[in-house]
């Protein structure tokens, strides 16, 4: 296999995998900005845990670009290497993610719609914005 194609495959493995930690990113900050906005007595309690979710994701996406960096597979041992990597990232990857879950999960106090009720207006408000934007387009 060419080492051009080598590359190619090995980004297309890093957008793969990093595409749903960056969204998952993203949206934990979209939330902890509302956070700062409709601060109220939930509010901490949701931002440490939206914080360590961050934080989680940041680490896993670095781990992803050290398990794939372009230059580390030999072309004569590409899918060797690549295979090895894959599992020392599963294996290294495995806390964070269980980290991040057992975040979200604790988010869920009391009823699964606590946090929903606690930030229903903006909820409401963002439903709006969104229903204005598509009309717009559409």
């Amino acid at each position: 296999m060419s080492s051009r194609l080598n590359l190619l495959l090995l980004s297309k493995i890093r957008h793969n995998l990093k595409t749903f930690v960056n969204i998952i990113c993203g949206f934990s900050e979209l939330l902890l900005e509302e956070l700062e906005d409709t601060w109220n007595e939930t509010s901490e309690t949701f931002s440490s845990k939206l914080s360590c979710v961050n934080s989680n994701g940041r680490e896993l996406s670095t781990l992803i670009d050290q398990s794939f960096p372009q230059t580390s597979f030999s072309k004569k041992d590409f899918f060797l290497g690549l295979s090895a990597q894959s599992k020392l990232l599963t294996k290294n990857s495995r806390g964070l993610i269980k980290s991040s879950l057992d975040e979200l999960i604790a988010c869920k106090t009391g009823s699964p719609v606590s946090f929903y009720n606690a930030y229903q207006d903006v909820f409401f408000v963002l439903k709006k914005q969104s229903t204005v934007s598509r009309k717009t387009y559409f």
